[in-house]
């Protein structure tokens, strides 16, 4: 940003200000006015500022100031139900990691995320779902992101991305 490089990056839906402008345009993005036949997709874009700091060579003052970001957003109906497949796949071998108590280091913190477990002498292991936390993850089934400083059309942003690979 501070040399003017123009950029273009692919960026978490997770993210808070992703999240925001999403949660501003979620239901009016997927509607006909902002489909691409050719893309297979529903597309957004909108103008976000970005904070940045740097500190001058010479005389060490430190300067801030905002710069114009374009947030690209992108929705199709097909990655929306690959994410729900992966996502169920996923719930399936955590339920069936605890239930069989050869528990993966690595997803304890998916457990706690997505289960409330209790355990009994009498009655075994019980799992209770978190709906809210799966209702956070389904909500973005199918939303795929990219930000830049140069390209603020989402239609030219997917066309400069397939002709480089």
């Amino acid at each position: 940003m501070k040399s003017y490089h123009k950029i273009m990056i692919a960026a978490k839906t997770s993210l808070k200000f992703v999240q925001k402008t999403l949660n501003e345009v979620r239901h009016t993005m997927v509607s006909r006015p902002y489909y691409s036949s050719k893309y297979k997709l529903y597309y957004h874009s909108s103008t976000i500022e970005w904070s940045y700091t740097e500190s001058k060579k010479r005389s060490g003052e430190v300067v801030t100031g905002e710069r114009r970001m374009y947030l690209l957003l992108f929705y199709n109906d097909q990655k929306a139900t690959d994410d729900k497949i992966e996502f169920n796949d996923l719930l399936d071998t955590l339920e069936m990691e605890l239930m069989s108590k050869k528990r993966n280091p690595h997803h304890e913190r998916l457990y706690s995320k997505y289960y409330e477990i209790k355990e009994t002498p009498v009655r075994g292991i019980t799992l209770i779902h978190k709906q809210e936390a799966i209702e956070t993850v389904k909500k973005n089934f199918g939303y795929f992101t990219l930000v830049s400083n140069a390209v603020k059309n989402p239609l030219d942003a997917l066309e400069s991305t397939v002709r480089k690979m």
